[in-house]
């Protein structure tokens, strides 16, 4: 084989090669990219879940102390 030619495979195979890994670090990174977001939109959701049930929670008892209880009737 002429050198030309040795050349031009070389230097295609470690074109491909470099393709193959420029593409799979792309995809890793979307796909890091993505899981962090979701990961960060449900961390949200469930602390502003948490304030909710917490203030809840603390009417509910507000209103169990506000409330007269019912009195037992001795016999």
């Amino acid at each position: 084989m002429s050198d030309l030619t040795m050349t031009a495979r070389s230097s295609a195979s470690v074109s491909a090669t470099l393709r193959g890994a420029l593409a799979w670090l792309a995809r890793t990174w979307i796909s890091e990219r993505l899981r962090a977001a979701i990961q960060a939109a449900y961390a949200t959701r469930i602390e502003t879940l948490g304030v909710h049930l917490r203030a809840d929670h603390r009417r509910s008892m507000k209103g169990d102390i506000n409330e007269p209880r019912p009195q037992a009737h001795a016999h």
